[in-house]
């Protein structure tokens, strides 16, 4: 959008498609678990009826990665009606089995694709709530493993790139499902559960030092460490911090 002296005033990134100097929001790689923020490509993921809107309507914080979500219902040419369905599945919360970790919890950005673990408790904001509250669907990629899907984000999944774990929008392709797949095996530090990712089959989500990545020998990454590495990768799949309304 421009003004009537022709200088940008608002943009938006579309699918792959990335003018960088108007972004909104990281396009390229920037830092740890940046790996681009666009708006997502409905047309992709082989739904019908679906459409990328602002929501709340008419949202604007300059970020294309926490203004835009994939809606059902698309309204072209009137207000947004947007309408949202999150896959089948519980809700659940993951949080870290670390000795000096306890009320951590993995949660995702607010308006950036980022994931993390820090401490959510019953006074925390509703939005850090939400942001810590997943569906554990269906695994993409394998229906006997799962697919964690962020409830006020639907459509956008925990999925690794780089072994870095962030918050992405499901684009439709067998690489996104591999990738956002991950199989529930017993803790391996004997509490909870780890999960294992469907494609790199030696390596399991884990929390390091507040970050969350894929980890796992024969990795020659810092996180892949072997120290601490049964109770990084261990979670306890918590009830939800923001059950169905």
């Amino acid at each position: 959008m421009r003004d009537t002296q022709q200088l940008v005033v608002d943009s938006l990134n579309y699918g792959s498609l990335v003018d960088p100097w108007t972004a909104e929001g990281y396009q390229a790689t920037s830092g740890a678990g940046q790996s681009g923020c666009r708006v997502s490509n409905p047309g992709t993921t082989g739904a019908n009826g679906r459409s990328a809107a602002r929501f709340p309507d008419g949202n604007d914080t300059d970020s294309n990665c926490g203004d835009f979500q994939t809606a059902s219902g698309p309204t072209p040419g009137a207000s947004n009606d947007v309408s949202f369905t999150l896959s089948p599945g519980p809700r659940v919360s993951l949080q870290t089995t670390a000795p000096s970790g306890s009320s951590n919890y993995l949660q995702h950005g607010s308006t950036t694709t980022s994931v993390v673990t820090g401490p959510v408790t019953a006074a925390s904001p509703n939005a850090d709530k939400q942001n810590a509250t997943f569906v554990k669907a269906a695994g993409l990629a394998n229906p006997s493993c799962f697919s964690f899907e962020a409830v006020n984000r639907p459509g956008n999944y925990l999925r690794h790139q780089g072994f870095v774990v962030s918050l992405q929008p499901d684009d439709g392709s067998t690489l996104f499902s591999q990738d956002a797949t991950f199989c529930q095996v017993a803790g391996n530090n004997g509490r909870g559960a780890s999960f294992q990712s469907v494609n790199f089959s030696t390596r399991y989500l884990r929390d390091y030092n507040g970050g969350v990545y894929l980890a796992g020998p024969p990795g020659t990454n810092e996180w892949d460490t072997s120290v601490s590495f049964a109770d990084d990768t261990s979670w306890l799949v918590a009830t939800p911090w923001a059950p169905a309304p």
